[in-house]
């Protein structure tokens, strides 16, 4: 040994059980942030795999631009690809053999962006080619080479040659139609050219501000903003997003990971005081032998870079093998939407903040207990009369008033320290705030996802125009069918004038029978289903952000029909309807609906399939659909059912590693405190304590920061989790916040178990310790 700093390692040799707690905690810590911020960009790259395949892969679209204006955005550098797409809708009227069809006109790789694949045969190339969705092929007996006959809508015929099929998409399932792909030339030759909208996708290259560059772009070519429109999901994926609800959750993100990194300082912070300050008389020592006060803060910054080059590598790897392991399992339970997802993807953000947070923790960590080292008297250490306290005088001794005095002393050793117990209480509460927080996450993905609601139909049946035209008797003919579990109708009328307390309106009314209603039950923000359910005039309101209504208005509903006065007798937070400003749903029992309309006919039958449905089951509902809209929705839920997946990976995962952390951050913590006050506990045994006694005295201590680490973990979660819960559920879905007592029992119950289990342990080593040998331990 040449160096007294060299002295660092020989102690850690002979000391390696110590250490070995200051290093779990360490690697506890980088693990929690490393996994974290692994786990936000692997759910970031899942949701927008997700958008991409629902969506298309581009950020900004332009309505109607010439081509002139084109080419300059095509040429500018921040443009990935850019091209056009014409696309006939609904509004165009043409139909192959009997049932919608969608041209659209896009050169293979735009095409290939909104996620059209070949799956047989070739992209198009000549003008009288079209590539066909292959649920065409199979429906219409169709192959490759065939020529299909596409009607006008003023009867004409256009002709055009199978070049190949391509993948289904969801949107052309759930809407009843067919979907074909041409070349743009291809488009311009077969139709009128003020049929369609001409739109200009752009896809940017990586970015850091995505919208400054839009705007540019309408400064420098004079582009009115109506004419664009953003892909507000993919934009919002990638953090590019105007919309203040996205900006909002943004800032939300923001928070919760500054306390993710609060909460591994404060872990790292409590271990390494505890170390140090257990070993005050060593430094003492160091001091009589000739270390200056300088030397001995070297030491302990010495100490703590050690641990850190030890614990950090241990901590990144783990944490990063962690989210590994989470996208090996998205990537094997559903293959078909993460498939690209990569396995062994290492996350640069997740490792540098778990690098930097454990780094700095510990430099940061080891100034305060350096000073106190330093400043240890050689004379205290020379004597044995130095304690954790440093010599400090304590002019009030413990309360025992009653209590035991073990329990008192228990108290009292909580107390004494200030510093330890504001980094023990802080390390407990922190975790019960970060469960709190992130538990909002729960809720946001139940309101956001809908396929996550009961009522998502496999298949709907559906009148052409949205009229009262389907009859009763069809839904018990769904209902026959073997492979239907569940099948239940609704009637619409739409844009129905209405006044409420003197002001006009406008609502969509909406029948339910009774298995709707019992759905909406989770939905209720205020008022009664019950009494809606029963009918007699009543009804239910969906809330909307320009709802003025509330429980117990009356509205005078005015149809042809004649005029009814209906109560609004409770409000619900959503409903499997898009909402539209300035119109109000109001959903009612099929009684009143047809004591207002005066009809009793279905607009929509949902259906709801068994788990492994026959594709010639799902054919026959089909040919009973033949006279309506037959809507696939199987293909749209599963992509939305693979985003709520990976979300619920995120949201649970975080749950689960922040419990666990919870877990083991307390039993570390509590064995490096209880191993730190080894020394006190063997005089107290020396003066005549029972081990019984001393066990108490213990669970006391422990006790006593478990307490005030939930009193306060509930003091600052609280509130924060209100905060959270109205920024993010409340302002956009109604719903009012309540306290979270399923989430407070779990993770308080959590702390309990873990504290209690934490001092089982040295417990146990305290009473088979020789109480000489342990007074005279250095």
């Amino acid at each position: 040994m040449t160096h007294y700093l060299h002295l660092v390692k020989e102690y850690n040799k002979v000391h390696k059980r110590e250490n070995k707690m200051t290093l779990v905690s360490i690697i506890i810590a980088v693990f929690l942030v490393t996994t974290v911020f692994g786990m936000a960009e692997m759910e970031i790259k899942a949701q927008k795999t997700s958008i991409i395949k629902q969506y298309g892969n581009w950020h900004v679209m332009f309505k109607d631009i010439t081509n002139e204006q084109a080419k300059l955005i095509s040429a500018r550098p921040e443009t990935a690809y850019a091209g056009w797409i014409f696309s006939i809708g609904k509004s165009g009227g043409y139909t192959l053999k009997g049932k919608p069809i969608y041209p659209s006109g896009a050169d293979k790789e735009m095409a290939k962006q909104f996620g059209i694949q070949v799956q047989e045969g070739n992209y198009p190339t000549h003008p009288n080619e079209m590539l066909i969705n292959i649920s065409a092929k199979e429906r219409l007996k169709l192959a490759i080479g065939d020529d299909i006959t596409i009607n006008t809508a003023d009867k004409k015929i256009i002709t055009f040659k199978i070049s190949g099929f391509s993948n289904d998409v969801s949107s052309l399932l759930k809407f009843d139609g067919y979907g074909s792909i041409l070349t743009p030339e291809g488009m311009k030759n077969n139709f009128p050219e003020n049929s369609y909208p001409k739109r200009f996708y752009l896809q940017f290259k990586p970015h850091k501000n995505m919208q400054n560059t839009i705007d540019d772009i309408f400064n420098e070519l004079s582009i009115e903003k109506n004419k664009v429109q953003q892909n507000k999901y993919l934009m919002a994926a990638l953090g590019q997003s105007k919309d203040s609800y996205v900006t909002q959750l943004y800032s939300i993100a923001g928070v919760l990971f500054i306390l993710i990194l609060v909460a591994a300082i404060l872990m790292i912070a409590s271990s390494f005081n505890t170390t140090v300050m257990k070993r005050i008389r060593f430094f003492g020592l160091m001091r009589c032998i000739g270390a200056s006060k300088s030397q001995v803060k070297r030491y302990v910054l010495y100490e703590g870079l050690r641990f850190s080059f030890k614990a950090i590598p241990i901590g990144l790897l783990s944490g990063t093998v962690t989210v590994w392991i989470l996208s090996a399992f998205l990537r094997n339970v559903n293959p078909t939407y993460f498939s690209e997802m990569p396995v062994f993807n290492i996350s640069l953000i997740s490792l540098i903040s778990g690098a930097s947070v454990g780094f700095l923790s510990v430099i940061l960590a080891s100034f305060s207990p350096s000073k106190k080292a330093s400043r240890v008297s050689p004379l205290s250490a020379i004597n044995g009369q130095i304690n954790q306290s440093n010599n400090q005088v304590y002019k009030k001794s413990a309360n025992i008033k009653g209590k035991k005095v073990e329990i008192a002393m228990g108290m009292y050793h909580a107390y004494m320290r200030k510093k330890n117990l504001f980094l023990m209480v802080a390390s407990f509460s922190i975790s019960i705030v970060l469960f709190l927080c992130f538990s909002v996450g729960i809720d946001f993905m139940n309101q956001a996802i809908k396929p996550a609601r009961p009522w998502t139909p496999d298949l709907s049946i559906i009148s052409k125009n949205n009229t009262q035209s389907i009859p009763t008797d069809m839904l018990n003919k769904v209902m026959a069918n073997p492979d239907v579990k569940r099948a239940y109708g609704r009637a619409f009328s739409y844009s129905v004038p209405v006044i409420v307390d003197q002001c006009k309106g406008i609502i969509d009314l909406v029948s339910y029978e009774r298995n709707q209603f019992k759905w909406s039950t989770a939905q209720l923000v205020g008022g009664d289903i019950k009494t809606a359910v029963e009918g007699n005039g009543n009804v239910l309101v969906v809330y909307s952000d320009d709802l003025q209504w509330k429980v117990g208005d009356k509205i005078k509903i005015f149809t042809s029909h004649g005029t009814n006065t209906v109560n609004i007798v409770g409000i619900l937070a959503t409903s499997p309807f898009d909402k539209q400003k300035g119109k109000q749903t109001v959903i009612c029992n099929e009684d009143t609906f047809k004591g207002i309309i005066g009809k009793s006919d279905y607009t929509i039958i949902d259906i709801q399939l068994n788990k492994n449905a026959t594709k010639e089951n799902i054919i026959a509902i089909r040919d009973l659909a033949k006279d309506y809209v037959f809507s696939d929705q199987r293909s749209n839920n599963e992509e939305v059912r693979a985003a709520r997946f990976s979300f619920s990976v995120f949201v649970y995962g975080f749950l689960v590693c922040i419990a666990s952390i919870t877990v083991f951050n307390i039993i570390n913590s509590m064995n490096m405190s209880i191993s730190a006050k080894r020394k006190e506990y063997g005089y107290m045994r020396a003066i005549g304590m029972s081990i019984e006694q001393l066990k108490r005295t213990i669970i006391a201590e422990a006790a006593t920061y478990a307490i005030l680490g939930c009193i306060v973990g509930c003091i600052v979660g609280l509130p924060l989790h209100r905060s959270i819960f109205i920024q993010v559920i409340t302002a956009r879905w109604g719903l009012p916040w309540v306290i979270p007592i399923h989430e407070l029992i779990i993770i308080i119950f959590l702390v309990i178990i873990a504290t209690y289990v934490s001092i089982i342990g040295p417990i146990n080593k305290i009473r088979k310790l020789d109480i000489v040998a342990n007074i005279t331990e250095y």
